[in-house]
């Protein structure tokens, strides 16, 4: 199977925020396929702080779709 696993999402940071929850598969980003944790990061890194993502995933073997504003990264 391919897509990023969620570990541990930071307390109140977006993803938290949005709902994703730590062990979600997060699988496609804007309706783009991801194959790794560190694919997603480099698609999400290319993104300007405060744009809107479409993300599907999976939890406990359901998709799901979740949608999420990015926040900064910590300095």
């Amino acid at each position: 199977m391919q897509g990023a696993l969620v570990v541990d999402p930071q307390p109140g940071g977006p993803a938290a925020k949005a709902g994703i929850a730590s062990g979600d598969i997060i699988t496609s980003l804007n309706g783009e396929s991801i194959k790794d944790d560190r694919e997603l990061m480099k698609r999400i890194g290319g993104q300007a702080p405060g744009a809107e993502v479409k993300l599907a995933l999976l939890r406990k073997g359901q998709e799901m779709a979740i949608t999420l504003t990015l926040g900064e990264l910590p300095g």
